[in-house]
């Protein structure tokens, strides 16, 4: 190899360092902002629970204002599914005498 091909190695090799910079900080810039995005919607959902949680709460109280029971209907995680005697120990499995 020449000199020529040296110079013009180098300028390829550094062309190329210089497109991948510009590319890595476009990258960087990219994930700040999602990071920023992110950080934004989760601080919106936890206004919003708690929002939701206050509004849950005097909504118990004019029930019970009004001379209503809330409590009859315990809280649950929502994972239930079926009614309560679905849950229930049936007696006929059981196969040993207590």
């Amino acid at each position: 190899m020449d000199k020529q091909m040296y110079k013009q190695l180098i300028a390829d090799l550094m062309k190329k360092e210089s497109e991948l910079k510009d590319k890595t900080e476009e990258l960087e810039f990219e994930l700040a902002s999602v990071k920023q995005q992110f950080y934004f919607d989760m601080r919106n959902k936890q206004m919003e629970v708690v929002q939701l949680t206050m509004e849950n709460a005097n909504l118990k109280d004019q029930v019970l204002d009004n001379g209503g029971d809330y409590t009859q209907f315990p809280e649950t995680d929502g994972l239930e599914v079926g009614s309560p005697s679905d849950y229930e120990e049936d007696k006929q499995l059981n196969l040993f005498n207590d």
